[in-house]
This record gives C-alpha cells, sequence and structure tokens, in this order.
C-alpha cells in the first residue's frame, strides 16, 4: 500500500500549488512630469463699447498787444454718444533665451 501511495504521489506530485508564488514586485519609481509651460502664441480678436456723457462750455477772448478785447466767443457743448473700438493681432512667443546668449 505504501507503494501505491508513493507511486500515486509521485505521478500527481504532493508540493504546494506554484500558481500563487509569483515573484515579489520590483519597485518603480514614476516618470518625473515636466511641465510643458503655457504657449501665448495665437491670434486674438476684440472689441469694446461704453456711452460716454458730459457737457462742456468755453468763453475765448482775443485781445490786441494794448489789452483791448477785439472779439469774444462764448460756445458750449453737448458730449453725450456711444464710443467703441476693437483690436486685432497675433501673439507670438518666442523661446526664452539667456541674456549672455543674445548676441552670440
Amino acid at each position: 500500500m505504501k507503494l501505491i501511495v508513493a507511486v500515486l504521489a509521485g505521478l500527481f506530485g504532493t508540493t504546494s500549488a506554484l500558481a500563487a508564488d509569483l515573484p515579489a514586485r520590483t519597485y518603480t519609481k514614476a516618470p518625473v512630469m515636466v511641465d510643458p509651460g503655457y504657449n501665448w502664441s495665437g491670434l486674438y480678436a476684440g472689441g469694446n463699447i461704453g456711452y460716454s456723457w458730459g457737457r462742456s462750455s468755453d468763453t475765448s477772448s482775443l485781445t490786441n498787444g494794448a489789452g483791448t478785447t477785439l472779439f469774444t466767443s462764448t460756445g458750449s457743448s453737448n458730449l453725450d454718444g456711444v464710443v467703441g473700438g476693437g483690436q486685432i493681432g497675433y501673439n507670438w512667443q518666442v523661446p526664452n533665451c539667456q541674456p549672455n546668449n543674445l548676441f552670440m
């Protein structure tokens, strides 16, 4: 009987299961993150609009060299109105260069 048990043990194996015997994981450090920065290059367009209000008055006098008033004018203006504008352009960002390398 011992012989049969020994033969069966030799045929089917009596060692522990090897499926769970994985090697230990090696520690790998994450790669260093390099900040890509921000690129400001590109086309832009914009506009603005507003309203202005106000009043202006002016009195002007024309005199000769002797101090005599020859002409006097008085005027006033209404400065109310819409103002606006627009702009368009392109930003071009060049690589940063060291001050010692500017003219070499």
